[in-house]
């Protein structure tokens, strides 16, 4: 009994020597976890902080931040919940049939919990469509672009739920309405939903909400010749010069395995990444210039192919922040004129995906219409780009 003893007590030892040692020198590389971290600093030590418990509990803090094997400790537990009962901790993770994976507010939307009613969708619209025909005076054309949405694209694959509450989504209001209205728009939901069966690779992954790599290329090829037939004029093009089946960077396609932080990893469908060629048909410098309002589904397009075909892309990020950023500066559209800078522009897309539906723009719409009414123009300030 005494040499159990023994053996378990060098095992404690050997134990809390080995955490002492990786919390010190992180002598074995972990995989970092995935998801926002909020980097806490040793905390500085007062007099003050002392006598009044903050100081040890902000080392309390530091110390769980920093403790050496934490990560292959979350993942186990993340593991476990994961295989056992289907769950993941991943922030706003839904697990669905055969281990796809959801972001919670795609499944809301699609449920009709978001339904902000057809008579709001309506108000929206006729307020875009009063923004387009303002545009329109100085030749610069809108798009509203209904990006896809994960559920809508893997009904089969979503978690057992309750029927729909509502009839409509707000996706099938925007369509109807847009239906109805004299403004460019795209429905890349339904487009995908009806590729689904003839796609060389899949549109969507099964551990990411981002449309593929594979997909995003083919929506960015869509949108310029798009862009080509609204503008009447020539631009390169992006063509396929070979498919991977490896991506060698990190991508979107994984983002919602990332944020779950398993232990092991889930197999994913066959995906594809796309090595792109440049059609060289005009410069850069005649190619159109725009600006693009969206949530981060734009983020794979402007990584992609805006140095491409585009001579310019404002990205204007949740109609909030603005890129590509200013030196030493980090802009918002608060920081810009607005409606200039839409004046001088060709291009200006609404990509909003069906979970950001119920927000449709960003408040970009409400602010540019209030600004177009404020203003006063007489005919003469009416003229167009040359």
């Amino acid at each position: 009994m005494k040499y159990i003893k023994k053996i378990l007590i060098s095992i404690l030892v050997v134990f809390i020597i080995g955490h002492l040692i990786q919390f010190s020198s992180r002598i074995i590389k972990l995989k970092p976890l995935g998801g926002v971290i909020n980097k806490i600093e040793f905390p500085g030590l007062s007099a003050s902080s002392w006598l009044s418990g903050s100081f040890q509990d902000s080392v309390n803090t530091w110390v769980d931040q920093e403790f050496g094997f934490k990560p292959i400790y979350i993942r186990i537990y993340n593991q476990i919940d994961f295989s056992l009962y289907g769950v993941s901790h991943g922030d706003a993770v839904v697990v669905g049939k055969d281990n796809f994976l959801f972001e919670e507010w795609y499944v809301m939307e699609y449920l009709g919990y978001y339904n902000i009613g057809s008579e709001k969708v309506k108000d929206q619209i006729n307020k875009l469509q009063a923004i387009n025909d303002y545009l329109n005076t100085y030749n610069t054309k809108l798009v509203a672009i209904l990006a896809p949405g994960k559920p809508y694209y893997y009904p089969e694959h979503m978690p057992s739920t309750p029927e729909q509450l509502n009839a409509s989504s707000n996706y099938h209001d925007f369509v109807n309405v847009l239906e109805t209205h004299d403004i460019p728009w795209i429905d890349i939901n339904k487009w995908f939903i009806t590729a689904k069966d003839t796609t060389a690779y899949p549109l969507f992954s099964k551990t990411g909400t981002h449309w593929s790599i594979y997909g995003a290329n083919l929506v960015g090829d869509s949108l310029i010749k798009f862009s080509q037939h609204l503008l009447q004029r020539p631009m390169n093009g992006v063509k396929f010069e070979e498919l991977k089946s490896r991506s060698d960077s990190k991508t979107t396609d994984t983002d919602l395995l990332d944020l779950s932080n398993l232990l092991f990893t889930i197999n994913e469908l066959n995906l594809r990444y796309p090595v792109l060629k440049l059609d060289t048909i005009v410069s850069k410098e005649e190619s159109p210039n725009r600006v693009v309002i969206s949530d981060s589904f734009f983020w794979n397009l402007y990584n992609i192919q805006s140095n491409y075909s585009y001579n310019n892309t404002m990205f204007w990020y949740y109609y909030n922040s603005v890129f590509p950023q200013w030196e030493n500066h980090r802009p918002t559209v608060k920081d810009l004129n607005v409606l200039e800078e839409l004046k001088k522009t060709d291009l200006v897309f609404i990509i909003v995906t069906t979970a950001g539906l119920h927000k449709f723009g960003y408040g970009f719409i409400e602010d540019v219409y209030e600004k177009i009414q404020l203003q006063t123009e007489t005919p003469s300030d009416i003229s167009g780009k040359n």
